[in-house]
């Protein structure tokens, strides 16, 4: 594991259907994509005046936007799914989050990883001014349980795409 503060682009995004056996990376195109862990808590207030706060749950989203990038597996799903405005299980994806700086010691070439089970809601598909790329956003919303594995990329060199064990 490496030390000190790590840039984003040794966090990857990879999406892919929930039936998906290798998941390809979220980044041509995009320019944002941001976790927000939105946890849920309960206060309770004692009569003594003391508090405590008591975090129950969490409503995960992570919101991504960009332009729209032609041949991009990535950008072309997202794009597909505003298209034909996915709904039920259309919209159900599995986000996989990879730790590019925490490298597995028993299994060479291999990252701590996070599977999440989502939905995607699509909000702009295609919009924008006259002389600007097309848009493309939407959010991605926690759909099940995280879990924990590994991801191992196609090759030391390429980055795209990959699967999670």
């Amino acid at each position: 594991m490496t030390t000190g503060t790590q840039d984003r682009k040794e966090r990857g995004f990879y999406i892919g259907t929930r039936s998906a056996t290798t998941y390809n990376r979220i980044g041509e195109g995009f320019e944002s994509l941001d976790e927000q862990l939105n946890p849920q808590t309960t206060t309770t207030n004692y009569i003594n005046g003391k508090t405590s706060n008591t975090i129950t749950s969490y409503q995960e989203t992570w919101p991504v936007s960009g332009q729209r990038y032609v041949g991009d597996p990535a950008n072309d799903l997202f794009a597909q799914l505003a298209e034909s405005r996915a709904k039920g299980p259309d919209a159900q994806l599995m986000l996989i989050v990879v730790n590019f700086f925490e490298e597995d010691t028993t299994t060479s070439g291999s990252y701590r990883a996070f599977k999440q089970p989502v939905v995607y809601a699509p909000e702009s598909g295609g919009g924008g001014a006259a002389t600007d790329p097309l848009s493309l956003s939407g959010t991605l919303s926690a759909d099940g349980e995280v879990i924990e594995g590994l991801f191992t990329p196609a090759s030391v060199t390429d980055l795209d795409t990959g699967v999670f064990a």
